[in-house]
């Protein structure tokens, strides 16, 4: 005859299984990925269509967002170190973005939301000597406010990945950690970046001939052979950048620079 304890395990296994099962959905559907090249577009869209939108999985512009932002909507078209001073004075227009303007946003098993300011001065000829790529592995989400300036993305399609990886040979500088029994060690460091060979002067072809390697053992010189789209980014237009996509941020403008919030949607997961 069963005990009781052995008749409480059997709840709490099947407890313990629609857990995982709900957690390993949940990831399943936030680690989609789509690679389509295409770039989504609304205005002030419900709550409905912000979330049918970003179940697509593609880059996604809210237009005019910002403008919906009682007391940030205000700082649209500001330099920069005036926006730094009045967010960094004001934690309740930071909680009243979090709980009202970026709700209709947040993914399931939300659990914050990550507000910073950040500028860009960055130029599209900057990109290949000195920007890397970013992937995003936000899995509720990542977007980009544009504050002021023209803030310019590049965002590449996720199947070619792969071919921005470059990796430091024997001759590149080493990344120096320590090991859990306190030794210490050295590897070579790796980088993604978007290198255009034949656009670069002689210089900084001799300084990427002794690192920037792809995983076939050669640089990659034609940048036409990446799927990608650059786009601008307006004062007051939002952009949502999905999981498994790369990307570059810049500036549009040269002697200039681009002011912008950074909201990554933090989940449980």
């Amino acid at each position: 005859m069963p005990t009781y304890t052995t008749l409480a395990i059997y709840p709490l296994l099947l407890i313990t299984l629609l857990v995982i099962t709900f957690l390993v959905s949940h990831y399943r559907e936030f680690t989609l990925t789509n690679s389509e090249l295409r770039i989504q577009q609304t205005e002030h869209p419900d709550n409905d269509t912000i979330y049918s939108l970003t179940r697509n999985k593609l880059p996604t512009i809210f237009l005019y967002d910002i403008e919906l932002w009682d007391g940030i909507d205000l700082m649209i078209g500001y330099p920069y170190d005036d926006i730094k001073t009045v967010l960094s004075d004001n934690t309740t227009l930071i909680r009243q973005l979090k709980r009202l303007y970026l709700a209709p946003f947040s993914a399931p098993l939300t659990k914050d939301w990550t507000v910073e300011l950040k500028r860009n001065s960055l130029l599209w000829n900057d990109i290949p000597s000195t920007q890397q790529a970013t992937m995003e592995t936000c899995y509720g989400g990542h977007y980009v406010a544009t504050m002021s300036g023209l803030l310019c993305i590049c965002l590449i399609n996720p199947t070619h990945t792969n071919k921005l990886w470059l990796q430091q040979n024997e001759n590149g500088p080493l990344s120096k950690s320590t090991s859990s029994d306190g030794k210490t060690k050295y590897a070579h460091r790796t980088a993604k970046y978007f290198i255009d060979a034949a656009a670069l002067d002689e210089n900084k072809k001799t300084q990427l001939d002794l690192f920037a390697y792809d995983n076939a053992g050669k640089i990659n010189t034609n940048i036409s052979e990446l799927e990608y789209i650059t786009l601008p980014l307006r004062p007051s237009h939002m952009l949502y950048i999905p999981y498994g996509w790369s990307y570059y941020i810049y500036c549009g403008l040269d002697d200039s620079y681009a002011c912008y919030l950074d909201l990554y949607n933090r989940t449980w997961i």
